[in-house]
């Protein structure tokens, strides 16, 4: 990032003056030096551009650089100006699956994944981070439910998943969403998607119970005996 502002150097002598113009400010804004060099004649003054390389990631706020014009073979011949500097807001969070376990799911066992939040805004920001997307037999955890960052940082999230119990019908994977919501702005807050491999053995069919068929068939044979004791009766 740059800026250009434009400089008036008026040398108000009756001789002509090599000048060179020097930045100096913040470490964090600006790397101080030599910006131009110019010769202005005696009672000549004239506009010139500068050019000023800013600092990546430089945080929010308001700066000041000193400006001096001073001459080339005299540096104690010299003149400077202050000029505010405000650097403005900038948000841009972000959130995403760094690395996650190959094994799937199972009855017994973790799923665990780290999700890099970072925050390359330039001013601190807290989050809230929560889960989308689970069923009731699917247990999430994340290891942190809120975070703060600095600007520009970032940091690893576990989130373990696991399952309640056994016995239950699940599909071959389930998508879960994590959302980073920052608390102190609205605006849109960014979200990552797992797909978590589940690896759930089939609820088993139950069979028709068994004493149905034993009643039956014990009402039929006493349907049998009651019918042949009235038969040898009847003879």
């Amino acid at each position: 990032q740059t800026l250009d502002p434009y400089l008036i150097i008026s040398n108000d002598g009756n001789y002509q003056l090599s000048l060179e113009v020097i930045v100096q400010g913040p470490e964090e804004l600006i790397e101080a030096g030599t910006v131009l060099e110019e010769t202005v004649d005696g009672g000549d003054s004239g506009t010139h551009l500068i050019v000023l390389h800013l600092k990546a990631q430089v945080p929010m706020g308001v700066y000041t650089l000193s400006i001096v014009v001073q001459e080339i073979s005299s540096p104690g011949n010299s003149t400077g100006t202050e000029v505010p500097i405000e650097i403005l807001r900038t948000d841009d969070p972000s959130i995403s699956l760094n690395a996650s376990d190959d094994d799937p799911l199972s009855p017994g066992s973790h799923w665990i994944a780290y999700l890099l939040l970072r925050n390359d805004g330039n001013h601190p920001e807290t989050f809230t981070l929560n889960v989308t997307g689970a069923p009731k037999w699917m247990v999430v955890h994340l290891a942190s439910s809120e975070v703060t960052l600095p600007a520009y940082g970032d940091i690893l999230v576990t989130i373990n998943v696991s399952l309640k119990g056994e016995g239950m019908d699940a599909p071959d994977s389930i998508m879960l969403v994590v959302t980073a919501t920052p608390t102190n702005r609205s605006g849109v807050a960014p979200k990552a998607v797992l797909d978590v491999p589940l690896d759930v053995p089939e609820v088993p069919e139950e069979g028709l119970p068994w004493w149905p068929y034993l009643a039956l068939a014990l009402v039929l044979v006493a349907v049998v005996v009651v019918g042949l004791v009235v038969w040898m009766r009847r003879r």
